[in-house]
């Protein structure tokens, strides 16, 4: 153990033993978890950050919104606001948050809503008819009850491999994953073999009951973000910009095909004018740059801050997940359960 551990352990200890209390006292129904009274699912994690929450968020909104009106509820995190916004497609990222923002902007029919308190939230969403109401990261919220839990955990730091913060990037202990109803390994290699797969499974340690599933992401075509842009050519240099917690994966996807430049910023980075003369200067001289649907947010309002060489070929693109396998044995598990838990049925 190094000398940095000998200080942080300590603190991990303190910390496993708060969240531990805690956790401990929602079980006992000392503290109450409030049922919530339409079909509910709640996306989360056990580690801050980077396991792809919003695009399997949107998987969900995506797989039900053609039967159902869909609400999906988030505190909205890094917002200037404060209390309940509904979230519209002409929406500030600072009012409401970019993740809900981009949400909104996929599925402008879905009621998007920003709360941190979930129970006032799902109160509000459910007065405005909400059928189904997906809660994004949630899984430590534990003030309301979804139907079904699903937690993700990341195929190259698993939260078996990971430790208490400060030491690591857990939120609360491994047990905590006994709560899930369903575990995804996500941003998994598109080719994980069915041996790797029963080993991660393996080594999950899942109670009985529970539901384990692979995806990767799956990049779409890239689409302008900008009327000034001509339609997508793929190009042989280009620049990435990103402001997401783990940028290496969108990075690697194109630097197989192309000389990348990588401008990374802080996750749910907000751009300031140094940043945007920095990505004019690193961005000169490439025939294109690329950025996540999420950075595209925070990029929109500054339109007129950007040249317009720049805003001819900046480009979004878009990230959904794909299943390995299994797929419809999990659309299943949610439709039935949405379909068997309506109010009317």
């Amino acid at each position: 153990m190094n000398i940095l551990r000998w200080f942080l352990f300590p603190l991990a200890v303190l910390y496993g033993g708060v969240t531990k209390v805690r956790n401990w006292l929602f079980d006992l129904g000392i503290l109450e978890e409030q049922p919530i009274m339409v079909p509910s699912i709640a996306v989360g994690n056990l580690a801050v950050g980077g396991t792809g929450k919003t695009p399997h968020v949107e998987y969900l909104l995506r797989l039900l919104t053609p039967q159902y009106r869909v609400a999906m509820l988030s505190r909205g995190y890094g917002r200037h606001t404060k209390g309940l916004q509904a979230v519209s497609i002409e929406a500030h990222p600072d009012a409401v948050g970019d993740e809900p923002l981009q949400v909104k902007r996929r599925f402008p029919q879905s009621l998007v809503v920003v709360d941190a308190n979930r129970r006032r939230g799902v109160k509000w969403l459910t007065q405005q008819g909400a059928e189904a109401i997906v809660l994004d990261d949630a899984f430590q919220h534990r003030y309301v009850r979804p139907g079904i839990r699903i937690l993700l955990t990341t195929y190259n730091r698993p939260y078996t491999k990971d430790e208490l913060l400060p030491m690591g990037r857990l939120r609360e202990a491994q047990q905590g994953a006994k709560r899930a109803d369903i575990i995804i390994v996500t941003k998994c290699p598109s080719a994980l073999s069915p041996a790797t797969r029963d080993a991660i499974v393996q080594e999950l340690k899942c109670r009985e009951g529970q539901s384990v599933f692979f995806t990767y992401n799956h990049y779409g075509t890239p689409y302008a973000l900008f009327p000034d842009a001509s339609p997508y050519r793929q190009s042989a240099n280009l620049a990435v910009i990103t402001g997401i917690a783990h940028p290496e994966p969108l990075i690697t996807h194109f630097a197989k095909d192309a000389t990348v430049v990588a401008l990374r910023f802080p996750d749910h980075h907000r751009f300031t004018k140094a940043d945007l003369q920095r990505i004019e200067q690193e961005t000169a001289h490439v025939s294109q740059v690329i950025t996540t649907e999420k950075d595209a947010t925070r990029l929109l309002p500054y339109a007129t801050s950007l040249s317009v060489t720049l805003r001819q070929k900046i480009y979004v693109q878009p990230i959904e997940v794909a299943f390995l396998s299994d797929e419809n044995s999990f659309n299943n598990i949610i439709i039935s359960y949405v379909s068997t838990h309506q109010r009317n049925s």
